[in-house]
């Protein structure tokens, strides 16, 4: 049963239902644009442009993690903050930026000389600015995300977004080399950032311990499990720029760019919608549980089955789409593929956490993470990139697996319950890979342009037959659940 004072079930569908759909038809129409411009980019820039500018941004998302401080999330969290309180984090967020934008500027050279590489330095001192654009973001986008104002946060990523993919190709056209991806991307956050503040302008107001300081633990426990975060999820850039040089460093960043598609640009759907979802639902356990389900499938049913088919497709995929010099991505691809089904299904369960107010667990976990899995990105780089790819579907499941066992603890769910919604697209996703790879051993010798045609039509017939029309009824309840769902506001629930 709903607990008293708890948001309407059918109307949080729906809202879910609703963000997503705006945030899918923005993202995806830049998407199919971003798409095109990889075409054009991958035969104007060289692999060491890319490995250069990945340099920059490994140091870049770090400050941009140690700006943010947490600040965000806790804005969504923490849904008895006031108007004056979330004033104060604005002004937090302002002095973290500037402090950021500093930090760039003296880092530069250190990292240069790191790297091996004379032009980083004065890359990362343009690209400084992007602290100072991040923080002006920081607290309007929150607040918009809090409110569940998908709409406006889907167009600002889209304003965002064919401005960073024109900005860039322009650019590169001109002959701008590795800088058309820096300016480009400046371009983009900056009229993201004005098309932000014209949505959900925020005031300042002088930072006071006495008000602000009683949210400092959780502030600082998602502060830390965010950098442990950022450090293991980009030990592997790192390790690959450091001890095998830029050309590789560009191999292994469109291989983990290509396999991560359906799992960031399908969650990534999802998980802007899902944390504000969950903080509305952090005192009705039962409804989180069915909202975790809910996600849980809608994400497996479309990631599952992309990440597998396009590990089976990965050498005609991209001999087609990148062209030849290529080949060495294929490997690494179609490991990085089987780790990325995997982690499509995991990235509700921190948020879900997160709004329980587990965050010392998730702090203590992502440490574990941050430890263990450079150690082996070091290791398996005497294979290559290949070789630190591995490291990924070695070392993050076990970690994960504790996550799952403190959350289904929290919300009562049994292994049973979690996996029932899920056995049909587990099912038909091992099918679907059967009848593919079967298909291209008989295909032999084909022409990769016909073989990846057919393989892809044969695997979406497949997955068809096999994943969806079983759970055809399933899927149309949901579906009526949804429409006939009131679209009347649901009351403020205080979770304090």
């Amino acid at each position: 049963m709903t607990s008293p004072g708890a948001p309407d079930d059918r109307w949080l569908s729906r809202t879910v239902v609703r963000g997503v759909a705006w945030t899918a038809l923005v993202k995806w129409t830049g998407q199919i644009a971003s798409w095109g411009a990889v075409v054009v980019l991958a035969r104007v820039l060289t692999k060491a442009d890319y490995g250069l500018v990945g340099m920059a941004s490994l140091y870049l998302g770090l400050i941009r993690i140690l700006t943010e401080g947490g600040l965000g999330t806790s804005i969504v969290a923490l849904r008895q903050l006031s108007r004056e309180e979330i004033a104060q984090f604005n002004s937090v967020a302002l002095l973290l930026g500037l402090a950021g934008a500093a930090l760039t500027l003296a880092a530069a050279e250190p990292a240069g000389w790191f790297f091996r590489a004379p032009n980083l330095p004065p890359v990362m001192a343009l690209l400084s600015v992007t602290a100072l654009i991040s923080s002006l973001r920081l607290v309007p986008g929150a607040v918009l995300q809090r409110d569940l104002r998908f709409r406006a946060l889907a167009l600002i990523d889209g304003v965002q977004g064919i401005a960073t993919t024109a900005g860039t190709v322009a650019f590169a056209l001109l002959g701008w080399g590795y800088w058309s991806l820096v300016v480009g991307g400046l371009l983009g956050s900056a009229l993201g950032v004005l098309v932000n503040l014209a949505f959900a302008p925020q005031p300042f107001a002088w930072p006071r311990a006495s008000s602000i300081g009683r949210y400092y633990s959780f502030t600082r426990d998602v502060l830390v499990g965010r950098i442990a975060w950022y450090t293991y999820t980009n030990a592997d850039f790192l390790v690959a720029g450091r001890m095998l040089g830029a050309a590789a460093l560009g191999v292994y960043t469109f291989a983990w760019s290509i396999a991560s598609v359906p799992v960031e640009k399908v969650t990534g759907l999802v998980q802007r919608v899902s944390s504000a979802v969950f903080a509305r639902l952090a005192t009705d356990r039962a409804g989180m549980s069915r909202m975790l389900l809910r996600l849980t499938e809608g994400l497996l049913v479309i990631t599952l089955p992309a990440s597998l088919g396009m590990a089976a497709v990965a050498d005609d995929f991209v001999r087609l789409y990148l062209g030849p010099g290529w080949d060495e991505v294929v490997l690494p691809l179609r490991i990085l593929c089987g780790y990325a089904s995997f982690r499509a299904v995991v990235t509700l369960l921190p948020q879900a956490l997160t709004m329980l107010g587990d965050t010392r667990f998730l702090m203590f976990n992502a440490v574990g993470r941050a430890i263990a899995l450079p150690i082996a990105f070091v290791i398996g780089s005497r294979w290559g990139p290949s070789g630190i790819a591995l490291g990924w579907v070695m070392l993050y499941p076990p970690f994960i697996f504790q996550v799952y066992l403190r959350l289904f603890r929290r919300l009562g769910l049994t292994l049973g319950e979690y996996l029932a919604p899920l056995l049909p697209t587990l099912r038909g996703s091992a099918v679907m890979l059967v009848a593919v790879l079967a298909l291209r051993a008989a295909l032999g010798e084909t022409g990769p342009g016909l073989r990846l045609a057919l393989s892809v039509a044969t695997g979406g017939l497949v997955y068809f037959l096999a994943g969806i029309l079983p759970q055809r009824e399933r899927l149309l309840k949901l579906r009526e659940l949804l429409r006939r769902a009131d679209p009347a506001p649901a009351p403020a629930v205080d979770p304090a």
